[in-house]
């Protein structure tokens, strides 16, 4: 029993002996794998960063064309408003000239236009002066045809009563009606209204005679024409043939006036109506 643990004892040791430069071999190896592979990486990496390199030259090639292209670009556009600005220069230069030119022009021409005013209100003072001298004449000579026309309308009514007198009774109507509108309150408008009615009654214009008479009545109802004027209208009225409208003015003479001379003819007409 003894001997078989020495035995196997003797083999272990053995084998642990026939082990370690195994090992170490192993491990050498695995080391100098693990080198292979960092200097492979490094050589990677060493690549990559020479073309990252050549990247970086190239773009820096690029823009350095881009940065000549753009100076030379730069240099052109400066010239280009060296140019510019020395045309502007030209320009407003003779801008100012045609400035000064026409500054000057200007007031040649507000000089001018100065002293044509001047000669204008001049002119016009003249012209205002005679126009003023013409309205007075005129207003002088309007004055007196208007006294002469108020003196000749005065003179309306008895030049009217004339004509009536002589029947010329179209002239009298015109003269009558002239007096009325111009002296409403004139002393003689009362006999001028009677008249006017008796003239168109004695022309036959028996309508106007009717209103004429009709108004005389209305405003002087109580003068001593009013027989009269009643007995006209009916008369009127019956030239007109209308014999039934005629009827009350002629009964109202006679009723309202029957000591009239009117009254007796009123009747007579009257009876012959019926």
């Amino acid at each position: 029993m003894k001997l078989m643990w020495c035995i196997i004892f003797s083999c272990l040791v053995l084998a642990s002996c026939a082990s370690n430069p195994r090992t170490k071999r192993v491990e050498a190896v695995q080391k100098l794998q693990e080198e292979v592979e960092k200097l492979k990486q490094t050589k990677a990496d060493k690549a990559d960063s020479n073309v990252q390199l050549d990247d970086f030259k190239t773009e820096i090639q690029v823009l350095s064309g881009k940065i000549e292209e753009s100076q030379h670009t730069l240099k052109i556009l400066q010239k280009n408003i060296e140019k510019n600005n020395e045309r502007l220069d030209r320009i407003i230069s003779d801008y100012d000239k045609k400035i000064m030119s026409l500054e000057e022009a200007n007031k040649k021409q507000d000089e001018k236009v100065t002293a044509l005013e001047k000669n204008q209100d001049e002119k016009l003072d003249a012209l205002e002066k005679k126009i003023e001298e013409e309205r007075l004449k005129k207003a002088e000579k309007a004055e007196k045809a208007e006294k002469a026309q108020t003196s000749d309308v005065k003179a309306d009514f008895s030049n009217g009563m004339k004509r009536f007198k002589n029947k010329e009774y179209a002239s009298s109507i015109t003269l009558f009606s002239r007096y009325i509108q111009n002296f409403p309150a004139g002393k003689s408008i009362k006999d001028a209204r009677y008249y006017l009615a008796d003239a168109y009654y004695a022309k036959k214009e028996y309508q106007d005679a009717i209103l004429k008479f009709e108004e005389f009545k209305e405003k002087y109802p109580k003068d001593s024409h009013v027989p009269e004027a009643l007995y006209k209208q009916g008369m009127s009225f019956v030239e007109l043939g209308k014999k039934s409208d005629a009827k009350p003015f002629l009964t109202e003479v006679i009723s309202n006036f029957p000591d009239s001379s009117f009254a007796k003819k009123a009747k007579g007409e009257l009876e012959k109506i019926k």
